[in-house]
């Protein structure tokens, strides 16, 4: 992808600390600064291919896009008890383009943002869990 975009983003002359502060004031400025810009698709999809994990890119914070994205802080995919939304919109109607057995290509109905989840695959239980039986130790007899 070219970088010409970020030529016209809204951001340009604003100082980067507020786009990788942790303080919710700032958090909320940069999404503001964001939710103005010209470009804030480009920039919501382009972090999202990069995976960055840290920072507010179109308007999203590392939070939403992580859950976006289906991976914890260590990178590693998760299960989620709520269901996948779209980072940019909230909207949960997605349609899933491309599915493989590690990652799935998402297309958010409503505001056309495309990106690429990772998928989570269920752990296949050990023996132990399956049987979930308790041994008990054995006592020799004559003790």
């Amino acid at each position: 992808m070219s970088e010409d975009w970020r030529e016209q983003a809204a951001c340009l002359e604003t100082p980067p600390e507020i786009f990788f502060s942790t303080i919710y004031s700032d958090i909320k400025q940069a999404k503001g600064i964001c939710s103005e810009c010209p470009v804030r698709l480009v920039c919501l999809t382009d972090s999202l291919e990069k995976q960055d994990r840290f920072g507010v890119f179109g308007g999203v914070d590392h939070y939403e896009r992580r859950r976006a994205l289906q991976i914890n802080n260590e990178g590693h995919a998760t299960a989620l008890v709520k269901p996948l939304r779209c980072p940019l919109c909230r909207n949960e109607n997605l349609v899933v383009n491309k599915k493989r057995r590690s990652w799935m290509s998402v297309t958010c109905a409503p505001c056309t943002l495309t990106w690429v989840a990772k998928r989570v695959v269920p752990r296949k239980p050990t023996p132990e869990q399956e049987t979930n039986e308790v041994v008990e130790p054995t006592v020799p007899a004559g003790s």
